[in-house]
């Protein structure tokens, strides 16, 4: 009998030392405050967390606003534990919960205030960057488990020239594209500001049947309703400035045609992946060669001219 209790001792000692909050498999330490990552804030209202998702960087803030535990969990160790996260061991108060994932993009800074892009100058392809939040989380010595929705802050925006009449055939080095925000950082509360022109990460020549097409592809952070992102297209051989458009207002009046049920700024986070198709003319002007009369977004078709786009053509 004694042999037996002290096997079990054994036993017990071992099950409860082999416990760690980054590692080990959460359904055996069920104790202390964990997070439980959730990706389903997208068009698909479906959790994506487990393909989309692959490390997280984790900062824990109190009541005055400082950083008081930071951790950086990899892809093994979340799949390990089902998308949880165990916090350190904290005083027992109230916290803040602020998790990004892709953070390791070479081309953006984690800091525990906020993500910001490394240059001003972005023209390199972003991998996915999530951002979530738990606010006012009470941290005490009882065992919980504290959702945190994620949000998707890499937006996708795909574009495409194509010549409406005439015979000549477009060519990518003829055209530049840039988009103009303010979004290269995204502060704790994934608030963008600063400066940053985005150009393209692709840019080629297509063929569609027998029609010559320029497709462009950016990445940029996160969208905000009434932000004033712009994006221009300028025909290079003459300096001439082809269009000049508000880009984020596009976005939505075309969203709001099919997503009705969506507020304007959950469309914008919801959605990761724009796509627009413009259409140019030639002018016959040589100072200013081409001039775009239509636009594509989804379903929504804005036609334009010299009156309606005013002094952005």
């Amino acid at each position: 009998m004694m042999k037996l209790s002290t096997l079990l001792l054994v036993l017990c000692t071992a099950c409860l030392s082999g416990c760690s909050w980054i590692n080990d498999n959460y359904d055996h330490c069920p104790s202390g405050t964990w997070i439980q990552l959730t990706y389903t804030y997208n068009m698909l209202d479906a959790e994506a967390v487990t393909t989309q998702v692959f490390d997280a960087s984790v900062f824990v803030i109190d009541d005055n606003g400082q950083c008081v535990g930071q951790q950086n969990v990899d892809s093994f160790s979340l799949q390990a534990n089902q998308y949880r996260i165990r916090l350190p061991e904290l005083p027992e108060g109230t916290y803040d919960i602020l998790v990004w994932s892709g953070g390791n993009d070479p081309h953006l800074r984690c800091q525990e205030d906020g993500m910001e892009l490394v240059e001003e100058t972005q023209r390199e392809a972003l991998g996915n960057l999530f951002y979530g939040r738990a606010s006012s989380v009470m941290v005490n010595e009882s065992y919980q488990i504290i959702p945190v929705s994620l949000m998707k802050d890499t937006k996708r925006i795909a574009t495409t020239l194509q010549l409406l009449s005439g015979e000549k055939e477009l060519d990518t080095a003829d055209f530049q594209l840039e988009i103009e925000a303010n979004n290269r950082k995204l502060d704790a509360y994934n608030l963008p500001s600063g400066h940053v022109c985005y150009y393209p990460f692709l840019h080629e020549t297509a063929r569609l049947d027998s029609l010559s097409v320029v497709q462009s592809g950016f990445h940029t952070l996160r969208l905000l309703t009434g932000d004033g992102t712009r994006m221009r297209l300028k025909h290079l051989p003459t300096g001439s400035q082809v269009f000049d458009i508000p880009l984020t207002d596009y976005l939505v009046l075309a969203g709001m045609t099919d997503f009705l049920h969506m507020g304007e700024q959950e469309y914008l986070d919801r959605e990761d992946h724009f796509q627009l198709l413009f259409f140019l003319n030639e002018t016959q002007l040589p100072e200013r060669p081409y001039a775009c009369t239509m636009l594509q977004i989804r379903s929504w078709i804005i036609r334009l001219n010299e009156t309606e786009l005013g002094s952005h053509l």
